[in-house]
């Protein structure tokens, strides 16, 4: 269940035929009259389906990417009960908790001579500590990482390969799963949810599959697309940012951008399932996309802390995101 965290009039269009806005602000309007200021029921009753984006078993990935390191070695070898599984960091749980833990992250256990600052320093795979952890005892007492291995592992027998992965993706600089490299010691603005809206519904639009594009009933003529952008210690309203659309996958060519708007909030069931304040949206017209083609969407997000700009889903980014972030008519 999704509930409003706040609506705010500033940045809407009154004029826009998009009817789902108007509904929000009416919201808005009702719940600030009345003296108890109780927070209004929530409208919506569901996102749909909870994604994920950790790739599924058998999901052919670039050997030393992040969603195939996390995947093969340190979900299986490392998320295992008791350790990495939410009791300590690193969390090795998801894919977001574990690259968000680990790049630029600041190590509680450090060599005798102070040596590392972070887990993972890009570039650096000297400088890393989960590089040393992985291949000697760094203080004499704490082992060699992993100090348990499931039965689903293959560590032992893909040992050689796995530490070849891990130190490559280190020096390609510990990119994420959207193929962006952190900048100055900080975490890249990333996308935790994404969910479509058909004029007044009060539920996500399906997907296809499940897991691949946002679905849309070729009668339906607006929809409006909610994102959950979040930084780095900062504000989720102050990462400006804008919204492409086309058919090539990889079209990253900034034509007819539509702004991503902060004017009204909700709290709802982010890819992981957890729940994530929805801070981002865009609200798109239909009526030139023809029925059957994948369109797919690149937000151009600025980091407010650097001025750089990234692209999600990024060129480097596997396939299976990259249909997350599409949507197609039928």
């Amino acid at each position: 269940m999704i509930q409003l965290q706040g609506l705010g009039m500033t940045g809407c269009d009154m004029d826009t035929k998009f009817q789902f806005g108007i509904f929000l602000i009416a919201i808005l309007l009702i719940a600030a009259c009345t003296s108890d200021k109780v927070v209004p029921d929530n409208p919506f009753v569901a996102f749909g389906d909870t994604l994920s984006l950790s790739p599924e078993e058998g999901q052919i990935l670039e050997p030393g990417s992040f969603a195939q390191l996390h995947r093969d070695v340190f979900a299986p070898t490392c998320a295992n009960a008791g350790c990495h599984d939410g009791h300590f960091e690193p969390d090795f749980r998801q894919i977001e908790s574990a690259y968000n833990t680990l790049v630029y992250h600041p190590i509680l256990k450090n060599d005798p001579a102070g040596n590392f600052t972070y887990r993972v320093q890009p570039f650096e795979v000297d400088n890393s500590v989960l590089w040393e952890r992985l291949n000697r005892d760094i203080d004499g007492q704490s082992g060699i990482m992993p100090l348990a291995i499931d039965p689903d592992s293959d560590w032992e027998e893909q040992k050689d390969t796995y530490l070849r992965l891990i130190r490559e993706w280190i020096d390609n600089g510990a990119p994420d799963v959207f193929g962006n490299v952190a900048q100055e010691g900080k975490i890249n603005p990333y996308v935790k949810g994404m969910q479509g809206f058909a004029d007044n519904a009060t539920s996500g639009l399906a997907r296809d599959g499940g897991n691949g594009a946002i679905l849309i009933p070729a009668e339906i003529e607006d929809i409006g697309l909610w994102f959950s952008i979040q930084g780095d210690g900062t504000d989720s309203r102050e990462i400006p940012g804008k919204l492409y659309l086309s058919y090539e996958v990889d079209d990253f060519r900034e034509i007819d951008g539509h702004n991503l708007i902060t004017a009204a909030q909700m709290i709802g069931a982010g890819f992981e399932g957890e729940d994530v304040l929805f801070s981002h949206q865009s609200f798109i017209e239909l009526d030139s996309f023809e029925k059957g083609r994948l369109v797919f969407i690149h937000l151009k997000l600025m980091d407010p802390d650097t001025g750089k700009f990234l692209w999600i889903p990024g060129a480097d980014s596997p396939d299976y995101i990259k249909e997350i972030f599409s949507f197609k008519r039928f």
